[in-house]
């Protein structure tokens, strides 16, 4: 009888070694994906100058098809005209796609967005930067900085890892 009661205190055991150091077998055969750096193919980085009267709040995607991508060629050129980088620029939608950030508006001038790499894990793109903030002497227009870049044409979803300066 005395090894009929053990059984459970044995059980008990053996439960929670197995929850506490867990049981081996669930990472094995799974490896862990270094992420790996996108060519950037054209980058621009500009503002827009009319104070949010373009309509576009803060956020950005990517642009997988030259409707869309005139779309907001128009919408950011809607109160001043875009830079010409962007009215000249050539993406072969086929092969490529736009990326862009568009921050909020700014108090003044000087704020820019800084894009330090662009990442691809095994199940999406990351784009590494900075908002920064301007120095003493700014501008007194309101502005909304944005990057745009082009790079290989892929269908995984685009995350935004900006941090402010």
């Amino acid at each position: 009888m005395n090894d009929m009661k053990r059984i459970p205190a044995l059980i008990f055991a053996l439960l929670a070694t197995l929850i506490f150091n867990g049981c081996g077998t669930m990472a094995e055969g799974v490896e862990e994906v270094t992420p790996e750096n996108r060519e950037i193919i054209f980058a621009t980085k500009g503002a827009l100058f009319g104070g949010g009267s373009e309509g576009i709040q803060e956020g950005g995607e990517a642009v997988y098809t030259e409707m869309a991508w005139s779309a907001l060629k128009t919408q950011m050129g809607s109160v001043n005209p875009v830079s010409e980088d962007i009215a000249n620029v050539t993406i072969d939608f086929q092969t490529e796609m736009i990326i862009y950030y568009i921050d909020k508006v700014q108090p003044s001038g000087g704020y820019e967005i800084l894009i330090d790499q662009v990442l691809e894990t095994d199940k999406e793109i990351v784009v590494v930067g900075q908002k920064v903030s301007p120095k003493e002497g700014a501008t007194s227009v309101l502005t909304q900085p944005y990057f745009i870049l082009s790079t290989s044409k892929s269908k995984k979803p685009v995350r935004f890892e900006l941090t402010q300066q």
